[in-house]
């Protein structure tokens, strides 16, 4: 990316994050907000005219990493057989790429996010829409026919988030019964944990690994019993 990109980008971060995680704001007032940061910053990424094959590079040297134990949570839920469904408000195309590089496309996962939009010679052109972002996770028609099939005869979620918007997830999905709601907060603590008390069901706060996540698998039930 250009350092005009940078930039720009720096710009409306500085702009609309503090209204992402403020806990004043309704979540209403915060959608037109977050719809306006993502619409200039995909705008922002189609000028740079990137390249499919730009990709690889970009995450090999992003220095992303899972937390701790994801891997070991990604091939339990592989085990028996549970669908991962990740609703991200980032890029989808880059997103798919970092779980590729750490070997964890498994095909229980399905990712439902942003895309590029690339012409006959790979460079980006434009992008999906409608955007998904902070605060519409699992609400669009178009997420919800992506992820359909995943959730036929399932009634049961664990839904995992570190966002205000995230705990509403599922609230679109068909037939749920059951949502057990697991809050990261990874800032801000003592200005944000009672929020997250509120609107997950379990929050762990800080750097934390996948520790109690995967404690809600019991490793004894047969897999041909096990449904969620």
């Amino acid at each position: 990316m250009s350092e005009d990109y940078r930039e720009k980008a720096r710009q409306l971060a500085d702009k609309y994050h503090p209204i992402e995680v403020a806990v004043d704001m309704s979540l209403e007032e915060k959608t037109q907000h977050m719809v306006k940061w993502w619409e200039g910053n995909h705008n922002l990424m189609i000028g740079e005219r990137i390249k499919r094959s730009q990709l690889k590079e970009m995450v090999a040297n992003a220095n992303i990493q899972f937390r701790d134990k994801c891997e070991v949570l990604f091939s339990e839920l592989d085990s028996f057989n549970i669908p991962l469904l990740v609703f991200s408000a980032g890029l989808g195309d880059t997103l798919l790429e970092v779980f590729r590089q750490f070997s964890a496309v498994r095909p229980n996962l399905h990712v439902v996010s942003n895309r590029l939009v690339f012409d006959e010679a790979g460079v980006a052109v434009s992008h999906s829409h409608p955007f998904v972002h902070s605060y519409n996770k699992g609400k669009s028609p178009e997420q919800l026919a992506a992820v359909e099939s995943f959730i036929v005869g399932r009634s049961n979620i664990i839904l995992a988030g570190d966002s205000q918007g995230d705990p509403k997830m599922a609230d679109s999905l068909p037939h749920t019964h059951h949502v057990l709601k697991i809050g990261f907060l990874n800032h801000d603590v003592k200005d944000r944990l009672d929020l997250y008390m509120d609107i997950y069901d379990i929050v762990l706060s800080g750097d934390c690994d996948m520790t109690v996540n995967l404690g809600i698998f019991p490793a004894h039930l047969h897999r041909e019993k096990y449904k969620i």
